[in-house]
């Protein structure tokens, strides 16, 4: 039974469709066992230092009214209501950096118009409107129109916050040479250290604390591609080395000595229980003027406008096709929790959160690469321990990795059943090699994800835990987050189609096509050159203008709104000023298909029954992710469909 899409029938049949799913969502992920630490931890720190970044930037545009501690709360107190609750554990909440310019643009508005002491008094009633309008926008389905959020918005809004997290890195570092802001009463700082010497030593130490923990994490985090050390090295590097960095170049601030304390800056957080006036603010609610209540709507407003958008997009590239995907999304379902989170945040005087880029599409992107390890090393284990008994008997061999990808639930067993049926015929594309296997191994695993609750749960408590060590946090120098920031931005572009566009009309001509290929930028020979560039560098002035009104004080406050209008301009405006062919091949439109010669629109309510199963045909190899052969690692195809299935792979594995 189908219910309609008015008046919650969206939420009900997100939530019908997804429960059958929840108890596998717990019991899948035990088989990965201490694999799960990995993308844990990895999306542990992409949220947690983040979170603490926007701290010391929210502490700055509030006037210490809001802090670190406040943040972390709210993003591990909600990440665990998502991981349990949420119809898409993959889903990553937490405060994002559009909601702290929307609270200081809040700030700056109240200024001189209420105490400000009831400023988090009017922030709680801009939630609950906030709350009312999510909740309305899930009853009826609004979710449906995810759909018209094509590539085209969702690469340019990602790219807005590279650009943002970029922004933050840059004047982080100039405010190192700058005098501090107290905030505190307890701010660690000395007069001295606010003097031209020690801000100059601050100032050059930041830059290079900032741009060190930037190259090194970068470094690593390519480290499955270098052919120095053993495979199981690298990856442990990858997995892991970038996380280090934070605590290396911790240890490596403190080689300054003999300077006023505050020299090098350092996170100014409050410990967790000593400024709890924030989580009584329900109580004080009732004694803002009634003009204030009715005027919270209109911020409440851009910021249901920024939260359905962001919150939908960053659900969706989580979600991407590329990622094969097995279990249904739950969008109206996860939009209605978000409108309860919302409130539950206002209530406590903390700050609201949704679903955050580049975190959310990292997290799938890393549970991808961990399934992909695991099925590669179980196969080729099979594989060599057949092999070991019989050399020569390929056919045992494809029958026994048949029967470790059936206990794994992988989509690898149709592949190897496949080889299997091959073997020892004129069919090289099946045929196991001993000596090649792990060529053969790129071309039996498809890419797969490992779709569970735990890590999203483990990555949320861990950030939540970072609340009883408020103390040790404040060793952390600012500069070391600025350079996290940076590298945040950074690493989230590689994988963006518009990006990658622009990296290659400044490339060399005579290597566009083939770098172009290796990306799977299947449009490349298809689209002329001028078309290309054209519809980049529309996007490009967009994004710039978007960014620019971010810098208008208060008016920057409605910088969400052109965000959203990029879904009716991709419908409306773009087929007047491209050819259609050559817009489809550009960005295609997930709400046209074609049936038998002929376009038409797929029933938006159609749409957003959730994500399809995932195609054996369309897959990308995670097992060249292993194996330090990113570039080069299809996935496998029969031969007669070769020449016409064409692949596209997930960021991590579509490297620069």
């Amino acid at each position: 039974m189908k219910y309609s899409f008015l008046y919650g029938g969206g939420i009900a049949n997100d939530f019908r469709r997804r429960l059958p799913f929840y108890a596998s969502d717990w019991s899948d992920g035990k088989q990965y066992t201490y694999r799960l630490l990995a993308p844990a931890t990895y999306i542990f720190f992409a949220s947690a230092v983040p979170a603490l970044a926007f701290g010391e930037q929210m502490t700055r545009e509030t006037g210490g009214i809001m802090t670190g501690v406040q943040v972390l709360a709210a993003t591990g107190a909600t990440g665990l209501i998502q991981a349990l609750l949420g119809g898409q554990p993959l889903l990553i909440v937490g405060v994002a950096e559009p909601i702290v310019l929307m609270y200081g643009y809040m700030y700056a508005f109240m200024q001189g118009k209420l105490p400000l002491d009831m400023f988090l008094v009017w922030a709680a009633w801009v939630n609950v409107w906030t709350a009312v309008m999510l909740f309305v926008l899930a009853l009826v389905g609004s979710c449906k129109y995810i759909s018209r959020f094509t590539r085209f918005s969702g690469e340019l809004f990602g790219f807005l916050i590279a650009v943002l997290f970029i922004q933050q890195f840059v004047k982080g570092l100039v405010e190192g040479f700058r005098p501090e802001v107290q905030t505190f009463q307890n701010a660690p700082h000395s007069p001295e250290s606010q003097q031209f010497p020690y801000l100059y030593i601050n100032g050059i130490w930041s830059v290079f604390l900032g741009f060190g923990l930037l190259y090194t994490s970068w470094q690593l985090h390519n480290a499955r591609r270098w052919i120095i050390g053993p495979v199981w090295f690298r990856n442990v590097l990858a997995d892991y080395g970038v996380v280090s960095m934070v605590w290396l170049w911790t240890g490596i601030s403190y080689s300054v000595k003999h300077t006023p304390s505050g020299t090098i800056r350092r996170l100014v957080l409050p410990n967790t229980w000593s400024y709890h006036s924030f989580w009584t603010v329900a109580g004080r609610m009732s004694e803002l003027e009634g003009k204030w209540i009715a005027g919270a709507v209109v911020p409440a407003i851009i910021i249901t406008i920024l939260f359905y958008f962001d919150h939908s997009v960053s659900s969706q590239m989580a979600q991407r096709p590329e990622f094969n995907l097995r279990k249904p999304s739950a969008y109206n379902y996860d939009l209605c929790l978000l409108a309860v989170m919302t409130l539950a945040c206002g209530l406590l005087g903390l700050p609201p959160v949704n679903g955050v880029l580049p975190q959310a599409p990292m997290h799938t992107e890393r549970l991808g690469t961990m399934r992909g390890l695991q099925t590669r090393d179980r196969l080729a284990k099979a594989a060599k321990r057949s092999l070991a008994r019989d050399p020569d008997n390929t056919k045992a061999a494809l029958a026994e990795m048949a029967a470790e990808a059936k206990k794994l639930n992988s989509h690898a067993d149709p592949y190897v059943q496949c080889a299997q049926s091959d073997a020892g015929t004129a069919d090289a594309d099946c045929h196991l090699d001993p000596d090649k296997l792990d060529a053969a191994l790129d071309r039996i695993i498809p890419y797969e994800v490992a779709e569970q609750r735990w890590s999203g749960a483990l990555q949320s408590g861990l950030v939540a835990a970072c609340l009883a060590i408020t103390p040790l946090l404040k060793f952390i120098p600012e500069a070391v987050l600025w350079g996290y920031f940076a590298y945040m931005g950074i690493a989230s572009l590689p994988g963006s189609q518009f990006f990658e566009r622009m990296v290659l009309l400044f490339s060399d001509p005579r290597q566009r096509s083939a770098t172009a290929a290796r990306w799977g930028h299947e449009y490349w020979e298809a689209v002329p050159l001028r078309v290309i560039a054209a519809f980049t560098a529309f996007q490009f002035v967009y994004v710039g203008l978007v960014y620019g009104l971010t810098w208008w004080h208060i008016v920057g406050s409605i910088f969400p709104v052109p965000i959203l209008l990029l879904v009716p301009i991709r419908q409306f405006i773009m087929p007047w000023v491209f050819t259609e062919k050559y817009l489809n091949l550009l960005d295609p439109a997930g709400f046209v298909v074609e049936d038998k010669g002929v376009k038409k629109t797929l029933p938006d309510e159609e749409l957003a029954n959730g994500t399809p199963a995932a195609n054996p045909d369309r897959t990308a190899s995670a097992h060249g992710a292993a194996s330090g052969d990113l570039d080069q690692a299809p996935g496998l195809r029969r031969r007669s469909e070769s020449a016409h299935v064409k692949e596209s792979k997930p960021a991590h594995v579509r490297q620069m």
